[in-house]
């Protein structure tokens, strides 16, 4: 007797439920155990000295200092948001992706290229998602976890010091000064009963173009939307379309590879051998995780000088009046042809390697456990196909 079209229904939902809270809970894991190594990959980056470059050890005195190492978990949040929506959503696109790919064959096997353009895509559209959060979460990650001396773009960041610089807001006191700029001003309607305080928000007015503010003192999400503009959200895009494809290319590619490695080495030990793919046992949630993890590894250092770009761009202070007086002035910027498409700076050529190692690991070991505990916690829920 077949099941009603009631039970049909909850049936599904109970098994998107169950997938969901496999999911939300491998992020989890993978987020508190290899988050840290993020953080600290982030501020090897933007330590922009040609001079002198901080090591691992270095930079983790200085958290310690700082903050203790509680700091390296600044902008966790913003990172939980971010891998939620923009890891389904990769996984999401490949998976229809190579259903397009294998629809009308006999079996359901991808070829490598098709694995390859599925990854692109998918990793294009995930840079599109992801991008706002990790521009929130760089920040908070240079906020929190920071301390000394922090070069970015050539700028010299004193991230620990709580004296205000001479353009930040509130801090002009010459009182004369701000009386020109209110007579200046005074043919204008004004809702505002104390005009001068108004202008003390925007220190630009004062000071011309001058340095930004530094990171820490923009704040969160409505400071830098506030200073910034609703773009600062979409910074770093370029670079991270050609970063997220580059990543989910190599990784659904090598992942695909070495997973057919697997299944054609078991395939060999079956009697009598099988007339077709799907015929072949699926692999163990071991199997799985490790050529995950091999592939996230290799993805992950092939893709990591436009993270590098990405990054550093993203830790960069560009107030909406800087950006409005390059439009005005058609300010073009330097670089090769190369360098202006896919968004990098010519300044940042002897830091895109910065941070190699630790995004390696980070990746190769983050998706280990992201694969064994999805994949472990469905099988411990008995979780069944429909």
């Amino acid at each position: 007797m077949g099941l009603s079209p009631n039970a049909i229904e909850e049936s599904r939902k109970a098994l998107f439920v169950r997938h969901g809270a496999a999911f939300v809970g491998a992020v989890g894991t993978e987020t508190a155990f290899f988050y840290p190594i993020d953080t600290l990959k982030t501020l090897l980056q933007v330590n922009a000295s040609a001079g002198r470059k901080l090591d691992v050890s270095a930079v983790v005195e200085r958290v310690s200092k700082s903050s203790g190492i509680t700091g390296l978990y600044g902008g966790v949040g913003w990172q939980l948001l971010g891998r939620l929506s923009s890891l389904g959503l990769r996984f999401g696109v490949y998976e229809l992706m190579t259903a397009f790919y294998a629809d009308g064959r006999s079996d359901s096997y991808v070829s490598l290229s098709e694995s390859f353009l599925g990854g692109l895509t998918a990793g294009a559209v995930e840079s599109l998602v992801s991008t706002p959060f990790d521009v929130l979460k760089v920040r908070a990650q240079i906020t929190s976890a920071t301390t000394g001396v922090i070069k970015v773009q050539g700028e010299t960041f004193k991230l620990n010091s709580h004296k205000a610089e001479p353009n930040l807001p509130t801090n002009i006191s010459d009182g004369a000064h701000w009386d020109r700029i209110r007579r200046s001003l005074s043919l204008l309607s004004s809702r505002s009963p104390d005009i001068t305080a108004e202008l003390r928000k925007y220190p630009w007015l004062a000071t011309g173009s001058g340095q930004p503010p530094l990171v820490k003192d923009v704040g969160g999400l409505r400071g830098a939307v506030g200073l910034e503009g609703l773009n600062v959200l979409w910074r770093g895009l370029r670079p991270g379309l050609f970063r997220d494809a580059m990543y989910g290319g190599f990784f659904f590619c090598g992942w695909q590879f070495l997973d057919d490695l697997a299944t054609e080495g078991r395939a060999y030990m079956m009697n009598p051998p099988p007339t077709s793919w799907d015929e072949v046992s699926p692999s163990s949630p071991w199997q799985l995780s490790i050529t995950a993890g091999i592939a996230a590894s290799f993805a992950a250092t092939a893709s990591h000088s436009f993270d590098s770009a990405k990054t550093r761009l993203q830790a960069t202070v560009v107030p909406k009046y800087f950006t409005m007086e390059r439009k005005i002035l058609k300010w073009k910027a330097p670089g090769s042809w190369f360098e202006s498409i896919v968004g990098l700076s010519p300044f940042d050529r002897h830091f895109l390697r910065r941070g190699l190692g630790l995004r390696a690991l980070q990746h190769g070991c983050g998706t280990y456990a992201l694969v064994l505990t999805y994949h472990t916690a469905v099988q411990a829920a008995k979780i069944k196909e429909w």
